[in-house]
């Protein structure tokens, strides 16, 4: 009689859409970053909870970042992500890329933020 084959359980898998958001190191310090290496930034003029102002010719720059925003499972930083009119958000606040960007780098400067994050928030 042949052995019988055990289930590992449900295999789960995230929702179409998801974008993983990892700890990384840049010449300027530790950041958030999409799992590809773009990092995220924050726009000033932007508020909490309200719908990103980056639009037009400043969008075609610097894009919003959409989908469902996640953590990495090797990263322990907050899971504080949320939405607003499709774009993700951290801390109430719209993400962005900046278009063209080389992977891995950190171009913070003016109006423009990069999340801040330290090792500690590694797994």
């Amino acid at each position: 009689m042949p052995a019988e084959k055990q289930s590992a359980g449900p295999i789960s898998s995230p929702p179409p859409g998801t974008i993983y958001f990892i700890v990384e190191k840049t010449a300027k310090g530790y950041v958030m970053a999409e799992a590809a290496g773009q990092v995220v930034y924050t726009y000033a003029n932007d508020s909490a909870g309200k719908a990103a102002t980056c639009t037009g010719s400043c969008a075609a720059a610097w894009a919003p970042v959409t989908g469902l925003g996640m953590v990495s499972p090797a990263d322990d930083f907050a899971d504080k992500f949320g939405k607003v009119n499709g774009q993700v958000t951290y801390d109430g606040l719209p993400l962005y890329t900046k278009v063209g960007a080389v992977p891995y780098s950190n171009a913070t400067g003016g109006q423009w933020k990069a999340i801040p994050l330290s090792l500690s928030d590694v797994g």
